[in-house]
Formats: C-alpha cells, structure tokens, sequence
C-alpha cells in the first residue's frame, strides 16, 4: 500500500472511531504541534511532527511604530496560550485574529492567496527567513534559495502604513520607520473529530522585523 494510501485509510479510520465514541459522548480535543521560531531571525522551521491533519504554516502580522506594543501585544497572548485550562490553538481564531483582541491579519504570498501562508510542501524540511528589502519595499520569505515576496492583506508592503489601516497599530507620530511583529502557527484540519474544522497550534512569535521608508 502506498504512503498516500495509508493516510487515508488512517485518516478514513480516525474519523470512523471519532463518529463512534462520539455517539457515546466521547469527544477529542485535537491539537497541532507548532513550530518553532529561529533565534535572533525573523524565521521559523515547521514541526517535524505537526500532527494529523496537517496543512501547512499559517503566519498573521500586525504593523508597529512603537517596540513595546508589539511586544506587550505578544505577551497578552502568551498569557492567553499558557492560561490554566486553554485549549492548544483556540487563542488564535479567539484573540488573534479576532476583531475584538489583537486583529492580526493573514500574511500572504503574494499571487497565491491562500490558507495556510506557506503550505505543507513549501515550509517543509527548511528553514523559512523574512527579510526586509529596502528598495524595493518588500518583504520577502527566503525558503531553500528560492525567494517569496509577501504581501500585507488588502495592501502591498510598498504602501506606507498610515492612520486607519486595519493591519496597522498606530500609538505616536511615527517617522519612517516601523516594525512587523509575526506571529506563525501550524494549521490543518480536524480529522480526528470527523469536523473538518479549522485546526491550529499555540502561536509562537518570531523576532520583530524592522521594516523602513525612505
């Protein structure tokens, strides 16, 4: 039998089990491992072990002018994530994405708009860095020498972020230069529960990205 064919006879009979013990009451909390930030790069490196259900690395983004936002904004949904009784993943469609918490917005590729940022097949095996590119005013995801410009979700990063944004936190009077806070995490479906539903990780955050406008 093959690869492909095991993990549909393993998927075909995770969902009858879950139909099952589901039938009895029984329900499962389906989780995804996340991956893993880079030290001292704006980068991460996929989970070797994701999980089932996995699709790929999803990546949401807010916009900056001010350092300790950014950072006091990350440290909010750390406590969300490593509260007592929350479950793995549920702060990322609760408070991160959320209108109502941090409005982090989907960090996209550009004319490849899709969910997950960087599908299974691309994020595998390889580290994936963002740089910032100074003249051409974009950000780029350099995966195994092959490079991905990056878009913001309803603009292009060569578009300066201004008052009224909705990917952009303004607090002060900023000059030209700003900061891109990203936060990655593993996302797929739930095959467990038989749903389909949207399955994510706990968020892990990258190093801030200096992004500048001459």
């Amino acid at each position: 039998m093959s690869l492909q064919a095991k993990a549909r006879a393993l998927a075909a009979a995770l969902a009858l089990a879950a139909i099952v013990l589901g039938s009895c009451g029984i329900d499962f909390i389906s989780t995804l491992n996340p991956p893993r930030s880079i030290v001292g790069l704006t980068g991460f490196r996929a989970n070797d072990d994701p999980g089932d259900g996995y699709l790929g690395v999803a990546a949401a983004y807010r916009i900056y002018d001010a350092l300790d936002q950014a950072s006091a904004d990350v440290a909010r949904l750390r406590q969300r994530q490593d509260a007592s009784g929350a479950i793995p993943g549920d702060a990322i469609q609760s408070f991160l994405l959320s209108p109502s918490g941090l409005r982090y917005k989907p960090l996209i590729i550009k004319n490849a708009p899709a969910n997950p940022t960087f599908r299974a097949s691309i994020a595998a095996l390889h580290d994936v860095t963002l740089v910032w590119r100074t003249v051409e005013r974009q950000v780029v995801a350099q995966i195994n020498s092959v490079d991905y410009v990056l878009e913001r979700s309803s603009k292009s990063f060569s578009t300066q972020p201004i008052d009224g944004d909705e990917d952009y936190a303004k607090t002060s009077e900023s000059n030209n230069e700003f900061f891109l806070q990203v936060i990655v995490y593993s996302f797929g479906a739930d095959l467990v529960n038989a749903s389909l539903r949207d399955l994510f990780s706990v968020g892990v955050e990258l190093d801030t990205l200096g992004i500048q406008y001459e």
